[in-house]
């Protein structure tokens, strides 16, 4: 078992490597194999009602998503290209405050992902998130993230 980074190096991390996470001042509170919980404040994501712009929910559901299995990756300790591979959003309510993405997994799924990498198999996870306002869904997420390991992707 390798061990994971803080959640603090990986909002760096995102931030780094993808700048629209700083444009969107994401902030990881949670990063493990089997949860991931990032927080958006609303005035880097608002629309003109002055709530959560919808695209910024989809981007942070989509980040919350990829950061676990990114965490999944690190767990199985193979070099591989990681990719969403399909991504679908439902929306219920409008987020007017910060709001948060929690994606979690079962303990059994994560194995099974970070297993089939380490077999240099490429492996395929579907990774749900609910978006969160003051406890309460606002919308979720839904997607399927692909890991190629290095010698496939190419």
């Amino acid at each position: 078992m390798n061990a994971l980074p803080g959640a603090r190096e990986i909002t760096q991390f995102l931030h780094q490597s993808i700048p629209l996470t700083a444009a969107a001042q994401l902030d990881v509170l949670e990063f493990s194999i089997t949860r991931v919980r990032i927080a958006a404040p609303l005035a880097p994501n608002r629309n003109h009602h002055q709530t959560a712009f919808g695209g910024s929910q989809a981007m942070v559901g989509v980040v919350s998503g990829w950061t676990q299995a990114h965490a999944l990756v690190l767990q199985s300790g193979v070099s591989v290209t990681l990719v969403v591979q399909h991504s679908a959003m439902d929306f219920h309510a409008p987020a007017r405050a910060d709001f948060e993405a929690l994606s979690s997994l079962l303990d059994s799924e994560a194995q099974a992902f970070v297993e089939t990498l380490r077999q240099g198999r490429k492996a395929r996870i579907e990774i749900h998130t609910e978006i969160r306002q003051a406890g309460r869904r606002v919308s979720g997420h839904v997607g399927r993230y692909v890991a190629l390991p290095e010698e496939q992707a190419t």
